[in-house]
């Protein structure tokens, strides 16, 4: 008898991408089976009845977006062109920025 075996084929189980995405409304009972899956990304808001291997709308929960990067960035700026960008000890921004320079921790 001959095997044929695909690299990389068309996938029959695994996860939904549902299960980390941050647009999904998960409800699971206590059985393995027990899963009902609602997607908020559209509205009204669906029923999704099987698992999802692909979707245009996906947005991982476990990921920061652009907007929580954004709010945690540092700013750095410079007075002067020829400045070089990074770290000073408080002592030299105040001296550089003037006294009334804000450091926040």
């Amino acid at each position: 008898m001959l095997t044929v075996k695909v690299k990389d084929g068309t996938p029959i189980h695994g996860n939904s991408l549902c299960d980390s995405c941050t647009w999904s409304l998960m409800i699971r009972g206590f059985r393995e089976n027990d899963k009902i899956a609602f997607c908020t990304y559209v509205n009204p808001t669906v029923r999704v009845l099987f698992p999802v291997r692909e979707c245009s709308g996906h947005c991982n929960k476990n990921e920061p977006t652009k907007y929580d990067m954004e709010k945690i960035a540092w700013i750095l700026l410079t007075k002067r062109i020829d400045r070089k960008v990074g770290f000073v000890k408080s002592d030299d921004f105040r001296r550089i920025f003037g006294e009334d320079a804000e450091i926040t921790p």
